[in-house]
């Protein structure tokens, strides 16, 4: 891994890394960290040592445990997660229900765990 002097790297973890910020996080964050990334679908890779990607939906439970033992063989530790992982609900307002904003939020915040 190239590193400035000086300046100290950290081992990030990105769900969602598909999406435009995650992709756009992925190229800024790697020139200086070592990134991990998962997503349920990986379709476009950045060519770099300091990257790892790992194909996982975050609400399969089982297949998540598998890829964070992975992980921690690969690179021991995460210093960071950043969520980019969104449970797209485009219902309007008047077409939502409780159901489905409760569902999409527990998605949402807690996909990282």
């Amino acid at each position: 891994m190239s590193q400035s002097p000086g300046k100290v790297f950290k081992k990030i973890l990105i769900t969602g890394s598909s999406s435009y910020v995650g992709r756009a996080l992925i190229k800024d964050l790697s020139k200086n960290n070592i990134i991990v990334c998962i997503d349920k679908k990986i379709d476009k890779k950045q060519n770099s040592k300091n990257i790892s990607y790992f194909k996982s939906d975050v609400l399969n439970e089982k297949k998540l445990l598998n890829v964070k033992n992975q992980i921690v063989k690969k690179i021991k530790y995460v210093d960071t997660i950043i969520n980019c992982f969104v449970d797209q609900n485009y219902l309007t307002f008047e077409k939502q229900n409780l159901k489905k904003f409760n569902s999409s939020l527990i998605t949402n915040v807690s996909g990282t765990f």
